[in-house]
Formats: structure tokens, C-alpha cells, sequence
């Protein structure tokens, strides 16, 4: 009987020992996923100011109120139908003024990585920062724009659409990391306030600012019919246009048309399955 009660204690001891064990593992790589988190957010604000970014006036653009988007009952199925989680830490952010908008000094930034095409800021968030170009979809998932390898990675623009941001959709992808940076704080214009305050989206090039009016915003699966490109005939591209709109949590009421370009923001949402989508018009001078 006491061989059986010494057996008995071993097992609950080599059993305690490995869930201490386990959850030390655990910890050291929550530690590590934090700590590169950090890296991130410091190379990037590094970089900015090394740069000695040049601030020029923000464009002045009408404001108008959002609505309800009723047609959203209507979107496809599995489209913009699911809850979204929005983070509540950092809600200060959205408050911060004036706004300021940068002139990235492209002569640097190439010289640190000659893939940046852009810059990329959006009001209201940490969204700051290069936007690069690999020859894949891959690298930048988990590399910055120095290629240092990161989970937190870098913005880097899909490896099929034009460096000159002239398709019709320019799709931009971005991790939604729990430091706030890179593009955690996109599902922000899941609050009509924000997107009322901060429905502009600036990206620079070597070739000037233009300024991108967000028309759309929903959560969606990873697997969505979003991530389009090339669409031949016009009526398809006019169908694209009138189907992301119609999932859209708000409706901006801008018009949109087959002369139209556009952008597509990409983060990951709540788990890997599903994905926040900010999609923005660009304004014509």
C-alpha cells in the first residue's frame, strides 16, 4: 500500500514539474514576443528621426457624417457579420492634435532598404511608418524594413500591385501586434466617432502626398473575395467597388466609380482566421 501511495506521488510530482515547466516555456516566449515588440516600435522611431522628417500642412478636406450602413444586413454571407474586439488601451491617441504630416526623406530610407515605395500615416493612431515591396508576400511578415527579423514585421504593399500605386487596388498589408503598433489600431474605424475624426489616410511616395478618403470598413474572414487586383473589364471592378461597399460597419456616402483608385488596408483581427479591412478612395487634385 505505501509503495502505491509513493508511486502515486511521484507521478503528481513529475506532473507538477512539467506544467512548471510548461509554463515557464510559455513565459519565456510570451517574453521574447514582447520584447521584439518593443524592437519594432523603437527601430521605427529611430528611423523617423534620423530621417529629420519634414512636416508640410495637412490637406483641408469637407467633413461629413457617416451613417449606419443598413445594406450591411444584405452583404454576402461570412462578410463583415462578425463581432469586432477593439482594444481600449491607448484611447488618447484618437485625441492627440494637431495632427502633423510628415515628408520622408526617401534618399535615407533607401539607403537603409532600397524596397520602400512610400510612407504610410493615418490621424488617430501609431500608424507612422515605411511601406515596403518584397518579391514575395512572405518576408516582410516577419522581418522590418531594416530585415531584421521580427514577428512585428514591416507595412509592406502586396509583391503583384504597382510600386507606383497606380491599380486600381493597392493592397497594404500590416500586423496587429499588442503594443499598438504597425496596424493594431486599424478596427478603430469601427467607432463611428473615430472615423468621423479621422477619415483620411495620407501616403507619401517619391512622387508627392496623396491623400485616400476611407469609404469602407468590416471585419472578415481571411479567405474573403477582397484581395483583388486586376479586373479587366470595368464592370467587374464596378462590381468590386459596389460589394465592399455594401459590407461596410458605416456608410460614408461617397460615390465611387471605374475611374477610381483605391487602397486596401490588411491586419490580422481577433484570431488568424479573420482579418479588419479599411478600404480608401484617393482624392483627385
Amino acid at each position: 500500500m505505501k509503495g502505491k501511495k509513493q508511486k502515486s506521488s511521484a507521478i503528481w510530482t513529475l506532473a507538477l514539474l512539467i506544467a512548471v515547466l510548461v509554463f515557464a516555456f510559455s513565459l519565456w516566449q510570451l517574453s521574447n514576443i514582447l520584447v521584439g515588440y518593443h524592437e519594432v516600435d523603437k527601430e521605427y522611431e529611430e528611423l523617423a528621426q534620423e530621417m529629420e522628417q519634414q512636416t508640410v500642412p495637412v490637406p483641408t478636406q469637407p467633413q461629413q457624417e457617416i451613417q449606419v450602413n443598413e445594406s450591411q444586413e444584405t452583404a454576402a454571407a461570412g462578410q463583415a457579420t462578425m463581432e469586432v474586439v477593439i482594444e481600449t488601451e491607448d484611447e488618447s491617441e484618437e485625441t492627440e492634435a494637431p495632427f502633423v504630416l510628415y515628408v520622408p526623406n526617401f534618399e535615407h530610407l533607401w539607403s537603409v532598404n532600397e524596397e520602400v515605395i512610400g510612407w504610410i500615416q493615418i490621424p488617430g493612431t501609431k500608424i507612422n511608418y515605411p511601406i515596403v515591396q518584397g518579391s514575395d508576400n512572405d518576408y516582410y511578415l516577419n522581418h522590418t524594413v531594416s530585415g531584421e527579423e521580427n514577428s512585428g514585421g514591416a507595412i509592406f504593399m502586396d509583391c503583384a500591385i504597382s510600386d507606383r500605386f497606380d491599380d486600381k487596388n493597392a493592397i497594404i498589408y500590416g500586423h496587429n501586434l499588442k503594443s499598438g503598433a504597425m496596424f493594431s489600431r486599424l478596427n478603430r474605424y469601427a467607432r463611428k466617432s473615430f472615423w468621423n475624426a479621422n477619415r483620411y489616410i495620407y501616403i507619401t511616395t517619391p512622387f508627392g502626398v496623396d491623400t485616400y478618403e476611407v469609404f469602407s470598413a468590416y471585419q472578415t474572414t481571411a479567405d474573403a473575395d477582397i484581395y483583388y487586383y486586376g479586373f479587366g473589364e470595368d464592370q467587374y471592378y464596378q462590381d468590386y467597388l459596389n460589394r465592399i461597399t455594401s459590407y461596410s460597419i458605416f456608410n460614408a456616402g461617397i460615390p465611387l466609380g471605374v475611374d477610381d483608385t483605391i487602397i486596401t488596408l490588411s491586419t490580422c483581427a481577433n484570431d488568424t482566421t479573420q482579418r479588419f479591412i479599411v478600404h480608401a478612395k484617393k482624392l483627385t487634385e
